[in-house]
């Protein structure tokens, strides 16, 4: 059933990303697709419903998981090239859970490496997982690579990573998830907050 339900996925996020952008929410959407999908057909299936929905290809981040990418990678970097010759945003997922290739990370187009929530959540305290997160940041900024951390939970995680120069991150210190139909208001009181 993964193939039916991650085109179900594909399908849905995108239509959802343009009633957003027609309520004026200029946000990005993030789709994580499982390996099988890994195919040429994707980059087709993707195009189409970009064209179809009329949404910009940078707004859109694919994400895959480090395991994932690493499975098949010469199929993965091949399906990213042309995923990313289309304009879309594309991510390694729970980084450094996985059994990474740092040879094939810097040769696929990756924009986004994101942190797994496994070291986050130890955070600031545990001295191994502060040096992992500190060590996983600096790499994706030496690979002209956007950092972003999973699962920030406090204060202090939050503060622990922009200090250490990540500056993209998720998790329930921002927001615990919320129904689709109370995105637009809240990205909108959000923008008014920064505004004033």
């Amino acid at each position: 059933m993964i193939q039916p339900i991650s085109n179900w996925v594909i399908s849905t996020a995108f239509a959802q990303a343009s009633v957003w952008h027609a309520d004026g929410v200029d946000v990005e959407i993030a789709v994580n697709l499982p390996p099988v999908l890994w195919q040429t057909a994707l980059v087709q299936q993707l195009s189409t419903e970009l064209e179809t929905h009329g949404l910009d290809a940078a707004k859109v981040l694919i994400e895959v998981t480090e395991s994932a990418a690493m499975t098949d990678p010469d199929r993965t970097q091949r399906v990213m090239a042309e995923l990313h010759d289309r304009g879309l945003r594309l991510a390694i997922d729970d980084f450094g859970t996985g059994y990474s290739s740092l040879s094939r990370l810097k040769q696929m187009p990756v924009t986004t490496l994101k942190i797994d929530r496994s070291f986050v959540s130890d955070l600031p305290h545990d001295v191994d997982a502060a040096s992992i997160v500190r060590t996983i940041i600096q790499l994706a900024h030496n690979l002209g690579i956007d950092p972003l951390a999973e699962g920030i939970e406090t204060l202090a995680q939050r503060r622990f990573l922009v200090e250490h120069d990540c500056r993209l991150g998720q998790g329930f210190h921002f927001s615990k998830p919320v129904p689709a139909e109370q995105i637009p208001g809240l990205y909108h009181r959000l923008a008014a907050r920064r505004a004033a």
